[in-house]
């Protein structure tokens, strides 16, 4: 699951997205990121973050991805969903491609 999602960074990081509109939404995408609670259905989630730059798909459960960059440090957080309903979150710095 998580070999697909790299792939798509790995494919989203060769375009670049690194302009400097989504680095002022990425402050924004940031901010609301931290008020993601558990629970919270996939249309909130949606609605606070706008479309996920990743989706996967695994028996059960649906992950989306957000990119953001602050301070020129790129990260990815994965949300994954079950039911719906947000059940995890995680964040992780991003390598850049050499």
């Amino acid at each position: 699951m998580k070999r697909h999602l790299l792939a798509s960074l790995a494919a989203i990081s060769i375009i670049g997205i690194s302009s400097c509109t989504s680095v002022r939404q990425s402050w924004a995408l940031t901010d609301n990121l931290t008020t993601l609670t558990p629970g919270l259905s996939m249309d909130k989630v949606k609605n606070k973050l706008g479309n996920p730059h990743i989706k996967n798909f695994n028996v059960g459960i649906e992950e989306w991805g957000y990119i953001t960059e602050i301070d020129g440090i790129k990260m990815l957080t994965i949300l994954g969903f079950a039911d719906g309903m947000l059940i995890s979150s995680n964040t992780t710095p991003v390598k850049s491609p050499i």
